[in-house]
């Protein structure tokens, strides 16, 4: 068991630790990528988000100027959510 504690510690100590210089090489180049992949995905969520506001008008007959963002629902009237009439609800008070 000794043996094995002594070769790994032997071990430890050849190992070559990255110098400062490469240290900041490495952490920006974390940075850039962390930014690009960030801008990225930004674009590709636009892209879907507005085509997907394309493909919901164009199922419902609505124009795109006229869909109103209301609450994370995209609709014109705010008293139906796909189809159901909302206007004969009734909250009820209970104490």
């Amino acid at each position: 068991m000794l043996d094995f504690i002594y070769d790994s510690l032997d071990t430890v100590k050849k190992l070559k630790f990255p110098t400062f210089k490469q240290i900041t090489r490495l952490t920006l180049g974390i940075f850039a990528l962390v930014i690009i992949a960030g801008l990225y995905l930004i674009l590709v969520d636009t892209i879907f988000s507005d085509g997907y506001k394309g493909f919901y008008a164009l199922m419902t007959n609505q124009s795109l100027d006229s869909q109103q963002t209301n609450g994370g629902l995209i609709s014109g009237d705010t008293n139906s959510f796909s189809g159901i009439d909302l206007s004969n609800i009734q909250a009820e008070v209970i104490s």
